[in-house]
Order: structure tokens, then sequence, then C-alpha cells
């Protein structure tokens, strides 16, 4: 089996990223205790998990969360279905999150970041009004992320991996306009496809074009200027 993985960028920073770095570091907490939580891996999906319908209908299902069910459009973002769900994230979270915190600074990022999740969050919600199936995972603002780096470093290289099972092919470097625009691509075609796959092709688009649009509002002034005078 043939697959295809961003390995690192070329995009050298200038400031410290530490809070990309305590996102990895919170992502990754949350689901080791998940898994070794009393009440059990599917229970917390059930209670932290984002569910539609309860959004929707402003109800709590059953298992009630500890916490009050609109929180969950927030808490969903630091959870993941698994080891692959996780490492993949996180990976897309560490090779472009740093560059786009070093372009805002640590707090401009962190509301970035969950903006950009949130509003993924909402159209997931508006699109599956009545579905009663947990969303977790980070993805819609780590899309955010990505639409931000498409907008402001579309010239800088993305090292690709080529694998065959666990072999590396090839590490070709891909202007990240080409990497992305058919990442983005893949997720629109999904999220249009019909088909249920078990993936929230929706949220992945809806967090893209959500930061390419707020990326300009977020940037240090400075960077903006820097940048600007560059061009």
């Amino acid at each position: 089996m043939f697959y295809v993985l961003p390995l690192r960028d070329n995009n050298p920073v200038y400031h410290p990223t530490v809070v990309t770095q305590f996102l990895i570091v919170l992502n990754v907490l949350v689901y080791v205790l998940m898994l070794l939580g009393p009440a059990g891996y599917n229970h917390y999906v059930l209670q932290y998990g984002l569910i539609p319908h309860e959004i929707t209908a402003r109800i709590d299902l059953l298992p009630p969360s500890a916490l009050p069910w609109p929180l969950t459009l927030l808490t969903h973002m630091f959870m993941h279905g698994g080891l692959l769900h996780l490492g993949g994230n996180m990976l897309f979270l560490y090779i472009f999150g740093n560059n786009i915190e070093d372009i805002m600074g640590p707090w401009r990022f962190l509301l970035f970041y969950l903006l950009v999740g949130l509003g993924a969050s909402m159209a997931h919600v508006l699109l599956n009004m009545n579905s009663v199936v947990p969303l977790v995972g980070a993805s819609g603002a780590i899309s955010g992320v990505l639409g931000a780096y498409m907008l402001r470093f579309p010239r800088a290289r993305i090292e690709l991996g080529v694998f065959f099972l666990f072999f590396l092919l090839a590490r070709p470097r891909v202007p990240a306009m080409i990497v992305l625009g058919l990442w983005i691509l893949m997720q629109f075609f999904g999220a249009t496809s019909g088909s249920d796959s078990g993936i929230a092709y929706g949220v992945h688009v809806a967090g893209f074009v959500l930061g390419m649009l707020l990326m300009p509002r977020f940037e240090r002034p400075l960077y903006r200027r820097w940048s600007l005078r560059r061009k």
C-alpha cells in the first residue's frame, strides 16, 4: 500500500512556538487519560464529543457531561478516535503550526486556533443537525492552520515521504501551494461525494476556508508590514 505523508518544511521560525508545542502535548495527554480513565474511552467520547443534536435541541444526552453541554464545541477538539487519528493531526500541527504561531504570536495564535476550530464545529452542526454521532478531533482547527499556511507561505517547500508499507521510497520537495491545494481538493470531493466514510470532510473544508479568511487579521502588525515591503 502506497501513501504520502509530509515530513517537514523549509520554513524557519524566529520566535519560540510554545503554544504549538503545548497543544500537541495536551492532545496526547487527553488521549492517554481517555484510554486509562476508569469510565472507559467510549464513555468519554459520548460525554465530551460534539453531538450535533445536543447543540440544536439544547439537551444533554446520556451519559451526561460533567461540563455544560455547549462546551463540547471546544472539548471535542482535544479528543481523538485512535492513534492514527491523533498522530496524523499532531504531525500536521507540528509541521505547519509553528510558522503560523511565529507570524501571529502565541496569544493570537491560540485565539485563532480556537476560533477556527469553533467555527468548523458550528459548520458541522449546521450540516448534521439531527446527528447523534459524536465528533472528535482537532481537524477543524488544524485545517484552519493549513489554510493560513497556504495563504501566507504558498512557495514554501514541503518535504514529502512516499511510503510503501513501512518503506520510504522517495522524499520529494513540493511547494506548499500544491501540497495543500491537493489536500483541500480531496477534502472538498470527500464532503460532496455523499459517501459515509466516517471522516468529517466538511469540518476540514470549513476550517481551511475560515483559516484563510481570518489569518490576515491575526498576523503580528510588524510582520505584515515587513512582508508587504518584501513584495
